[in-house]
């Protein structure tokens, strides 16, 4: 938690100046905006992915089982 606090005109100030804020900071309540919207999108493309190699698999049986029979005739 940020022991220091200063007005917002010099954190401003000392921010622009390119000095070190981070102790006017309290990282504990920092926020990622977006994060769990990415998360989502991680987990459908990774379903997505799933369902995918799962079909293709069904497929690749299904056409393994026709050329066995195709190389019987």
């Amino acid at each position: 938690m940020a022991e220091n606090s200063i007005s917002s005109e010099e954190f401003d100030r000392k921010f622009d100046a390119g000095e070190d804020i981070s102790e006017y900071i309290d990282w504990s309540k920092a926020k990622r905006p977006g994060r769990e919207q990415m998360t989502k999108i991680i987990h459908e493309y990774a379903e997505t992915k799933r369902r995918l190699l799962e079909e293709a698999r069904r497929i690749d049986e299904i056409l393994n089982a026709l050329q066995r029979e195709t190389n019987r005739r």
